[in-house]
């Protein structure tokens, strides 16, 4: 796949639950992508899809006729051997998209590489965020704005050892979610998504949420 472009997508799209994806408005294969349950597309993680390189127009939306989501277009180059991820985010109604460069890196040691994606919703001014790791007692992410997207940074990695990470509004020690038990695998780069609406709590629905996936 070397002269081919690699692409995945990211839903963080609230309540979308039948999001597929077009590329020069051919449906790809695959079902859809669903807010709640499956929101990498097109599959269990590292998925990427193989693109011809240059100038696309990626379509994400609905095939029924009937549908009330807009369809969200997101057009870009893509460069041969590089790998993106379009995350999409807000409401289902106002849909809007961010088209990350995937800067993988395999590390030659046996640390993994993990970044951070801040896609919180509100429908009002919600202060930048930081991710405090438990096990460095320190940030690792620090100011990271809304709907912006962090490089890949080096991570421990190995079994038995875990961490516990939490998000907290910047210079805050509140803990607005958080993600238990994160234990990345060596050499392997991982995405943190900060998604939900910003003033629900608790575990369902769309509830503020600190996920990951294994991006390669």
């Amino acid at each position: 796949t070397s002269d081919k472009a690699s692409l995945q997508y990211y839903n963080a799209t609230l309540n979308s639950v039948r999001t597929y994806v077009y590329v020069d408005n051919v449906l790809l294969s695959g079902t859809a992508s669903t807010y709640a349950t499956t929101p990498l597309y097109p599959g269990t993680s590292p998925s990427y899809i193989v693109v011809q390189p240059g100038t696309r127009s990626v379509v994400i939306k609905d095939t029924l006729a009937t549908t009330t989501q807009p369809a969200l277009t997101v057009s870009g180059s893509f460069d041969a051997g590089a790998k993106y991820t379009i995350f999409s985010y807000d409401t289902l109604n106002r849909a809007k998209a961010l088209l990350v460069k995937d800067n993988v890196v395999i590390p030659a040691d046996t640390t993994s590489r993990v970044r951070f994606v801040n896609l919180i919703y509100s429908a009002t001014a919600v202060p930048n965020v930081d991710i405090y790791s438990v096990r460095r007692a320190q940030n690792i992410f620090s100011n990271v704005a809304l709907n912006a997207s962090t490089d890949f940074i080096p991570f421990f990695s190995g079994a038995p050892i875990s961490d516990t990470l939490h998000v907290r509004a910047t210079g805050t020690t509140a803990n607005l979610a958080s993600l238990n038990s994160f234990n990345p695998l060596r050499q392997r780069s991982y995405t943190l998504v900060f998604r939900g609406r910003y003033q629900t709590t608790g575990t369902t629905g769309v509830a503020r949420t600190l996920t990951s996936f294994l991006t390669y």
